[in-house]
């Protein structure tokens, strides 16, 4: 019995020695599968962003790619090393819970970096299709105040005329509407059906472009505006305030249209008088 305890005895002072090694191995694995979540999901956003910026000249995509890919490379020299190191070890030898513990800290180290790494990627990821998504709709707000501004001005008896107006805004409404709303739902598309997303933005712009020339030309071709007249409205329809100081508006249309003072009076008095825009005085 005395042999027999000894033996019992050795051997689970062993186990304990493994079990203390298996939590180890277990939090670096828990840690290393985060890890890989996050990077695989940075892949996916990456890919999603790609897709929806082709067709643009856009070149900030490249140097996300890069960081990606320089993270990947790193990963891989670090796996080749550590197969070399952990195969020359055995489970008896006496420092093996040192290198262990030390592996630990280092790999969790490592793991940290990469993901701080990861982190700031997909911020620029996020903020890069902001950016192009905020592009879309100014384009969409700019085009709804001319559209909306042009059909105060028609005469109600020209029925035909709004409703053309109308059905064309139409379509820049739908565009606007199957726009994805973050970089969530942009992912979810991706993975869905990849192609829907590709050269979204630049399809998108493209059909607001198209809806706003197709308007302009209406409004030239039935007599309603001259074209200087719908440069100027269109101009107006970028100012974000419904109303505005008349030294600001001038000095905003005088920059943009390259016109003097007097042609910015008499553009504005001429589009009030046509029932396209409002002129307030304020005693």
């Amino acid at each position: 019995p005395r042999i027999l305890q000894r033996h019992y005895e050795k051997l689970k002072g062993f186990k304990d020695r493994l079990d203390m090694l298996l939590q180890t191995i277990k939090q670096i694995s828990d840690r290393e599968k985060e890890f890989h979540f996050t990077l695989n999901y940075v892949r996916k956003v990456s890919n999603a962003l790609q897709l929806y910026l082709h067709g643009t000249e856009h070149d900030y995509q490249v140097s996300i790619l890069r960081e990606l890919e320089s993270i990947d490379n790193d990963i891989s020299d670090r796996l080749t090393r550590l197969r070399v190191e952990l195969n020359s070890r055995k489970v008896v030898d006496e420092d093996l819970e040192r290198y262990i513990k030390q592996y630990r800290d280092d790999i969790l180290s490592f793991i940290e970096q990469k993901r701080r790494l990861l982190t700031n990627i997909l911020e620029s990821c996020r903020t890069l299709f902001e950016e192009y998504k905020k592009k879309v709709q100014d384009e969409f707000n700019v085009l709804k105040r001319l559209t909306n501004t042009l059909k105060r001005g028609i005469p109600q008896d020209r029925t035909t005329l709004i409703e053309n107006l109308g059905k064309h805004f139409e379509k820049a409404e739908q565009v606007i509407t199957d726009f994805p709303e973050n970089i969530t739902e942009l992912v979810n598309r991706f993975e869905k059906k990849k192609d829907s997303i590709k050269g979204l933005y630049a399809r998108t712009s493209k059909t607001l472009s198209q809806v706003r020339e197709t308007i302009r030309k209406l409004a030239i071709e039935n007599e309603l505006l001259s074209e200087r007249e719908i440069d100027f409205l269109e101009t107006l329809s970028t100012v974000k305030d419904k109303e505005i100081e008349l030294g600001e508006l001038m000095e905003l249309l005088e920059k943009e249209l390259n016109f003097d003072s007097e042609l910015v009076k008499k553009m504005l008095l001429t589009l009030s008088e046509k029932g396209f825009i409002v002129l307030k005085v304020v005693v």
